[in-house]
């Protein structure tokens, strides 16, 4: 049994801990399938996002967990053209989803919120008055 000094001087234990730690507290889903009228949308989480755009900037993915790491690497292989995109998965679905969010980044256009129908009006229908007086 190591001690308290021999684990914090162990920089191999060290490296283990902080790896199972990320495991363990950062399993947060890079993305969540919302259901609506129009179809299932893809919303992908901020701290992914936010990672993503770190690793294409310094080439680190540390910061990301296993998870995210492994969609990031499924979409590069998708902008490389080096994956075979079967549309029987839904992971191709979700990389051209990423494809389309970071697009959507460069065109300024607002990104779909979780539970942002909880947000909306009721409705928008019109008031029965308004077709009587017709």
């Amino acid at each position: 049994m190591l001690n308290d000094i021999d684990f914090f001087s162990n920089t191999a234990q060290m490296d283990l801990a902080v790896e199972d730690a990320k495991e363990i507290f950062g399993e947060n889903l890079p993305y969540v399938i919302e259901k609506r009228v129009d179809g299932r949308t893809v919303i992908f989480n901020d701290h992914f996002i936010r990672t993503t755009r770190e690793a294409l900037s310094t080439g680190c993915l540390a910061k990301m967990n296993s998870m995210e790491v492994l969609l990031f690497e499924k979409w590069v292989a998708f902008e490389n053209g080096s994956s075979y995109r079967d549309i029987t998965k839904t992971d191709g679905n979700i990389v051209q989803a990423l494809d389309a969010w970071f697009m959507d980044d460069l065109r300024c256009i607002a990104h779909p919120r979780v539970n942002s129908c909880f947000d909306a009006g009721i409705h928008s229908w019109e008031d029965c008055a308004v077709w009587q007086d017709l």
